[in-house]
């Protein structure tokens, strides 16, 4: 029975119609978060034969609500999945329960996304893999059309109607790119599809004359500062050698430049890592010899618009019992390195993204004390937005390595997860009473 090992159990939902609930464009823009979450949905545990696990979700922000995915958290050959529809009011809008979960799921996060891909690959004992994808509705979680119905409407035609590599990783991505299966060397009539998952248009484009030659499955492929695809250098690491244009790739420098935006990256000899900016070839543009990398799990360094955000040490010591002395978080200018704010101290930093943070600290040096205080911060300023602080029972902690405890923010929504429940936030001006909606 699909979705059987769940308890509680997995049942498919499908509502009488079709109807979702619409988008609010509101919840694009960070603001500060509600006192309590909207919805707290908590996870189900999965039991197997003998085996017991808890669950792997993973979140987008779709209208009205969230989309949660399913999947055993330690042993992926369970048979056991399921992708859950909620919506912000504790209404539950489908479910679908799977003996074997899908190995891709993708949806825009925007407040106009209609659609959900969802794929699964099989392995034959020869040959490339095969892999079907599908078009669900976000309403209903049925689904909506073909994947060959897709490619006809978007007058894709020839062999790139058989491309199913997914090319371009990140779940929260706007955008799928697929390529041919197989690891055969790409040639100059090779095409990549390119799908835009808020309107679903799909186009082709040529492989970039710098992956020519190279394995069909390893062209490197990022999206750029600006939202638009960017093609790596396949030997070397930093530099972008292409830029997707409407009708094919730019190699203008300045054009480069423009989508892949400045950089930064902690690196030096031995544990002495120090902040550098560098351009889209790779090369250095500035270095902050006072900011070096904590040799610790936890935030180190994130860019937010023109604003590079770095926790950093002022001097690094192994031999210490607490190694890192100068603590601070910094705030600098993304094309200069130059300091716009700083905090002094330790800081976690979590829920980052469109202009705030969520941050717990400062903690004091060697004190082995953890705060459990967490307050948003405006990344343009360093300064708390607004006056509220969250504490027990709400956490914004992430956890160390593979740990359960993360999260995740999409626009003004954020998710936190650990290993019992997702719980989704809303900025103030959109917050709801909590709902807590059961999965059964």
């Amino acid at each position: 029975m699909p979705g059987g090992g769940f308890e509680p159990g997995c049942v498919d939902l499908t509502p009488a119609t079709a109807v979702a609930p619409e988008g609010d464009p509101a919840l694009d823009d960070a603001g500060l978060l509600g006192a309590e979450p909207v919805v707290q949905f908590p996870l189900p545990t999965i039991r197997v034969g003998d085996v017991t696990d808890f669950s792997r979700p993973r979140l987008w922000r779709i209208p009205g609500g969230m989309l949660v995915e399913l999947r055993p958290y330690n042993d992926g050959a369970l048979p056991v999945g399921a992708l859950v529809a909620i919506d912000a009011d504790g209404d539950v809008r489908w479910r679908r329960c799977f003996a074997r979960p899908p190995d891709l799921v993708a949806t825009a996060q925007s407040a106009s996304a209609e659609e959900l891909v969802v794929g699964w690959t099989t392995w034959g004992a020869a040959g490339p893999p095969g892999t079907e994808l599908e078009v669900w509705s976000l309403a209903d979680g049925r689904p909506s059309r073909t994947w060959d119905e897709l490619l006809a409407a978007n007058g894709i035609s020839g062999a790139a109607t058989e491309h199913r590599a997914n090319l371009l990783w990140g779940s929260d991505l706007p955008m799928l790119v697929f390529g041919p299966q197989g690891d055969r060397p790409a040639t100059a009539g090779d095409t990549l599809l390119v799908l835009d998952l808020a309107t679903m248009v799909m186009r082709e484009l040529p492989y970039p004359a710098g992956a020519v030659g190279e394995p069909v499955n390893m062209v490197r492929l990022e999206l750029g500062a600006d939202g638009r695809l960017v093609a790596f250098d396949p030997l070397v690491y930093r530099r972008a050698i292409a830029v997707a244009t409407a009708d094919g790739w730019s190699t203008d420098s300045a054009d480069i430049d423009r989508a892949v935006g400045v950089r930064v990256a902690f690196d030096g000899p031995g544990v002495q890592l120090e902040l550098n900016g560098i351009d889209s070839q790779g090369e250095e543009l500035w270095r902050r010899g006072d900011i070096l990398a904590p040799p610790f799990e936890g935030f180190h360094s994130a860019i937010d618009g023109d604003m590079a955000i770095a926790a950093g040490c002022a001097a690094v010591d192994m031999n210490l019992d607490d190694p890192c002395t100068g603590w601070a978080l910094w705030g600098l200018d993304l094309r200069t390195g130059a300091t716009r704010w700083m905090r002094e101290g330790r800081f976690a930093v979590t829920g980052f993204g469109s202009g705030a943070a969520m941050v717990a600290g400062p903690f004091t040096d060697g004190s082995g004390e953890f705060l459990t205080d967490w307050t948003m911060i405006d990344l343009a300023t360093g300064q708390q937005v607004g006056e509220r602080s969250w504490t027990e029972p709400w956490s914004f902690g992430v956890g160390c390595c593979d740990e359960p405890a993360r999260v995740y923010r999409s626009g003004g929504v954020v998710f936190t997860v650990d290993r019992e429940k997702v719980e989704m936030w809303y900025p103030e001006a959109q917050t709801t009473p909590l709902q807590v909606v059961s999965f059964g």
